[in-house]
C-alpha cells in the first residue's frame, strides 16, 4: 500500500469520523444532564448542517463542472471532503479553543483529508482552498446556530 493510498483511505474515513466526534461532543453534555429535548434539538441542527454541506457541495460541483486533476470526472470543485473537515475544525476551535487537544486532533484529521484528496490528484489547491473556505463558513454557522447569543466570530477567536 502506497503512502498516497494510506492518506486517501484515511481521508475517506475521516470525512465521517470528524463530524461524528465533533457532533457527539456538542450533544453529550446535554444527554449527561438528562436534557434529552435539548440534545435532540442540537443533534437535528448538526445533521441539517452536515446535510447542507453535502448537498450544497454537490450543487456547486454540478454547476462548476471542473475536471479533476486525474481526469476521472467533472466534480473537482470544491473539495467536499475538505469542506466537512474545515467545518468541524471551525466548530472545534470555537467550542474548545485553540490550541486545545481536540482542536489539534481535528486539525490533523482535516490536513489528512486534504492530503488524501491532493496526493491521488482528486483535487488541486484551488479545490481544497474553496472547500476550506466554504467549510469554515458553515462551521461558523454551526457555532452561531448552537449558541444563538454568541456573535458570529472567526473560529480562532476566544469568546
Amino acid at each position: 500500500m502506497t503512502i498516497t493510498k494510506i492518506f486517501q483511505t484515511s481521508g475517506d474515513l475521516l470525512q465521517f469520523v470528524l463530524p461524528t466526534v465533533v457532533g457527539v461532543q456538542d450533544v453529550a453534555p446535554d444527554v449527561q444532564q438528562g436534557k434529552y429535548d435539548k440534545a435532540g434539538e442540537k443533534a437535528l441542527k448538526i445533521l441539517v448542517l452536515i446535510g447542507v454541506q453535502r448537498y450544497s457541495c454537490k450543487l456547486i460541483k454540478k454547476l462548476a463542472k471542473k475536471k479533476r486533476p486525474d481526469g476521472s470526472d467533472f466534480e473537482s470543485f470544491p473539495s467536499g471532503h475538505f469542506m466537512i473537515g474545515a467545518q468541524c475544525l471551525a466548530r472545534s476551535c470555537h467550542r474548545d479553543g485553540f490550541p486545545s487537544v481536540m482542536a489539534i486532533l481535528v486539525l490533523m484529521g482535516t490536513l489528512t483529508i486534504g492530503l488524501g484528496r491532493y496526493l491521488p490528484k482528486k483535487h488541486d489547491v484551488v479545490d481544497l482552498t474553496a472547500g476550506g473556505i466554504l467549510g469554515m463558513g458553515l462551521g461558523i454557522l454551526w457555532n452561531h446556530w448552537l449558541n444563538p447569543g454568541v456573535p458570529l466570530v472567526l473560529p480562532l477567536q476566544q469568546n
